[in-house]
């Protein structure tokens, strides 16, 4: 059976239900201004996208990544093209993974480009 893709509100409901040491291991829960920030970057990252790369992409995955912090993900992992960007709990700046047929980029938002 095919898996259903989550619509945006579900994936953001599933991690808001996390809570602290979901995954045994001492994981935090997720705040819900940390979904936010990394929401307010999905215009952005698309912008960035186009600009860089001249490829127009839809809204990314939005998942649970680690120490709090939430994943935006573009692409899968047959795709030419690939994209994850990290967004902190802390107030540090983004971290950002790209992968396509013209190279790959690895480094912080603020450096690849400024919003």
């Amino acid at each position: 059976m095919a898996e259903t893709a989550q619509t945006l509100e579900e994936q953001i409901e599933f991690i808001l239900s996390l809570k602290g040491d979901w995954d045994g291991e001492g994981s935090p829960g997720y705040k819900k201004e940390t979904i936010d920030k990394a929401l307010a970057y999905i215009p952005k990252v698309k912008e960035l996208i186009l600009k860089e790369r001249g490829r127009e992409v839809g809204d990314p995955q939005v998942t649970q990544g680690p120490y709090g912090s939430i994943d935006l993900d573009w692409g899968d992992k047959d795709s030419e093209f690939r994209m994850l960007v990290n967004v902190p709990e802390k107030d540090k700046f983004p971290e950002i993974y790209y992968n396509d047929a013209q190279g790959d980029i690895k480094g912080n938002l603020v450096t690849i480009v400024e919003f």
